[in-house]
């Protein structure tokens, strides 16, 4: 079981198989460490045998230690949510076959959560905040920058005596020239509050006919799962959001979605992150068959 922690990416095993790991090996220290509370990271499995990680700013609400691990930018933990040690807001990828680990891109405050598509294409999430007006949910591409600041002071193409945060707050044109937008924007509180994991819908309709292939993304502060419609208009994607579910019994805290080998059943993780409603454990969603009153599709035409 390979498991991403602050400090790093760590595998267990349970050598003897009496059911209680035994042997943990590091896998990865690629990233700094400040000890501030907020520096969590995300995980998805990539193709041959890599990981796609997001590690998480520093928040304004907790200190750093007076030693970190690690290089320290003081421009870097300048501002609320912070990057001050390296790699706080990228995307890494870690290569299960030479065990490197390399920087993808960079911009996020907190994306709680990532996932790639069976093409390939890597989405992640975001948290609203500084920055953030609201929840983006963001295609991944290599060496883009996605419109939190602080993380460029680990840019090498950044320059070193340069502050990313005094200089894109007097210079927000040359800001909205170098940042990459969301693909979708969703409603801040009356959508999603605090993004977490996201996850496609079985492309072989195992669960839904109607949303097969859609994006499903959780709301760690709410007790809501968002439907996205993706399409891909001369290269890029954009896309509607809207329910998938809202209340009926699913609790808050939800963090990340799985689903079951057949994909006839949806796992939704949850945890208590010190907001919104006490919530934590592992709920089922399962579907009941026939027709859904609700909107099947989105898309727009080519006029617009």
């Amino acid at each position: 079981m390979v498991v991403s922690q602050m400090a790093e990416l760590t595998e267990a095993s349970d050598t003897d198989q009496d059911g209680v790991a035994d042997s943990y090996r590091s896998l990865s220290r690629a990233w700094g460490l400040s000890g501030n509370y907020h520096e969590t990271s995300g995980l998805w499995p990539g193709r041959q045998g890599g990981y796609w990680l997001a590690i998480g700013t520093a928040s304004h609400n907790g200190p750093t230690f007076f030693h970190t691990r690690g290089e320290y930018s003081s421009f870097g933990r300048r501002g609320r949510n912070f990057s001050g040690v390296e790699y706080r807001g990228w995307v890494m990828h870690y290569d299960g076959k030479t065990g490197k680990t390399t920087p993808f891109c960079s911009g996020f405050r907190m994306h709680n959560g990532i996932y790639q598509d069976p093409d390939g294409n890597l989405w992640c999430g975001d948290n609203q905040g500084d920055w953030k007006a609201t929840t983006p949910l963001y295609h991944l591409e290599e060496g883009n920058f996605y419109g939190h600041p602080s993380s460029l002071v680990w840019d090498e193409n950044w320059p070193k005596d340069k502050d990313p945060l005094l200089t894109y707050r007097h210079d927000l044109e040359a800001y909205n020239k170098h940042r990459t937008r969301p693909a979708v924007q969703l409603p801040h509180g009356e959508l999603c509050r605090s993004a977490a994991g996201l996850i496609e819908f079985p492309r072989d309709g195992s669960f839904s006919r109607e949303f097969a292939g859609q994006m499903l993304l959780t709301d760690n502060a709410g007790n809501r799962l968002c439907r996205i419609m993706l399409e891909k208009v001369k290269g890029g994607f954009q896309g509607c959001a809207t329910f998938f579910v809202n209340g009926n019994g699913l609790r808050s805290g939800n963090n990340r979605l799985r689903f079951s080998p057949d994909g006839k059943a949806l796992y939704v993780g949850q945890t208590v992150r010190g907001w919104g409603a006490p919530a934590e454990g592992l709920q089922r969603i399962s579907w009941k068959g026939g027709e859904v009153f609700d909107i099947s599709r989105f898309s727009l035409t080519k006029t617009g």
